[in-house]
């Protein structure tokens, strides 16, 4: 049969695919959803959020695009007229899979594709919320994932370190959870995420104030105490000592005071930026990256750092114990042992040139398991099955 008989007899795969919000869309999938329309997926596109994050949504032409009332916070209200919503939209449309991930919009969304009767229901576990909650507050997440994983045909999970503590806690059995590849939700763009050429690199040094002898330590994240920012905190105040070093928090500022405690220490270096559309340029001129992460679905930014060829510092936590590849892309520390991640900057500061060594097959590991390509298209393998690549465009 040749490729034009098989377009020919081959009708496209439709999918739903269902989150919380649009961000998920807008930043988590980028990429990945052209990817999927322009090898044959018909999309509709489920979600909540604002109408701007909607409206660049919809400019990106991936697919149709539906509103949902959705709250990130348990809400009976709005949840009941989230699902209510779904299954009209739902009962109106049959669908080859349907994916629903983030989660608000996995157990919402398991209910109304089960409830339609979909045919094939995929529940996708980018993490949980309720990772340090206890008392009945847990087990009532508890329960809503139980019974999202007992609607869903197919659970897939963004890390194998995930999989593993839902089978410890006894939510799941390991046979019905599956993990693709190495993990991770969109992998990593490897031509944007690279090593900067030295006299780049010397540039955006220059440009922060950086000179030779600085040690510039980039921690990228939200500022929440899960994110760890407390940890950062005690360990700049044991490195007081070491004026070489240099610390750059980067992300979104929701916990008033932390940001005031890091403003507290500008005079040894610490300095705060709210956003930045180029992490990739903080990762290529610094020295180290610092995730003291409590816990993570995955933990992106490893794999981002590991891509550009820069070491990474993290806890030996859910998520990162995927995203860092101990003792090759960086070094892993328990969460509690703030003592560790001291030993390892001074021992870092006294010979950087080890320091790169040691790491030096970072980049090829990120590359080699991670390149956005390869983990799209274990997804649609698993959205769109084995027939997917009949769909795909010619030259592809």
């Amino acid at each position: 049969m040749t490729m034009a008989d098989s377009k020919a007899t081959h009708r496209p795969r439709r999918l739903a695919l269902i989150v919380t919000d649009v961000y998920a869309f807008n930043v988590l999938s980028r990429g990945q959803l052209e990817y999927l329309h322009e090898h044959g997926a018909q999309m509709d596109l489920y979600c909540g959020g604002d109408a701007a994050g909607i409206e660049k949504l919809r400019k990106r032409g991936v697919g149709r695009v539906f509103p949902v009332p959705f709250r990130r916070r348990m809400n009976p209200v709005m949840d009941l007229a989230a699902l209510c919503v779904l299954v009209w939209h739902l009962l109106l449309r049959r669908y080859d899979s349907v994916v629903y991930s983030t989660p608000k919009a996995m157990f919402v969304g398991s209910l109304a594709a089960a409830i339609t009767l979909q045919r094939k229901r995929i529940c996708f576990v980018r993490g949980r919320a309720y990772e340090n909650f206890t008392g009945t507050k847990r087990r009532v997440y508890e329960f809503m994932d139980r019974l999202t994983f007992a609607v869903s045909h197919t659970i897939l999970f963004i890390s194998k370190s995930q999989l593993e503590r839902y089978v410890d806690d006894g939510l799941l059995s390991r046979e019905k959870g599956v993990v693709l590849g190495m993990g991770s939700s969109n992998g990593v763009d490897v031509e944007k995420y690279r090593p900067l050429s030295p006299e780049r690199r010397a540039e955006l040094r220059a440009e922060r104030g950086l000179t030779d002898d600085h040690f510039a330590v980039v921690i990228p994240g939200r500022i929440v105490a899960d994110k760890g920012v407390n940890e950062a905190i005690d360990l700049i105040d044991r490195l007081a000592d070491r004026t070489e070093l240099r610390w750059f928090f980067i992300g979104w500022p929701e916990d008033e005071e932390l940001i005031a405690k890091i403003r507290a220490r500008e005079a040894r270096g610490v300095q705060h930026f709210d956003h930045s559309d180029a992490i990739e340029e903080w990762l290529g001129m610094a020295d180290l990256a610092y995730l003291p992460s409590h816990r993570e679905g995955f933990g992106s930014v490893g794999i981002e750092a590991a891509a550009c060829g820069l070491p990474v510092l993290a806890f030996d936590v859910v998520g990162l114990q995927d995203s860092v590849a101990d003792g090759l892309s960086g070094k892993l520390v328990p969460m509690d042992d703030i003592g560790e991640s001291e030993r390892f900057v001074r021992d870092a500061l006294e010979d950087r040139a080890v320091l790169r060594a040691r790491f030096a097959g970072n980049r090829e590991w990120a590359v080699a398991n991670f390149a956005n390509r390869t983990v799209w298209e274990n997804y649609a393998r698993a959205y769109l099955g084995e027939g997917w690549q009949m769909e795909r465009p010619a030259g592809a």
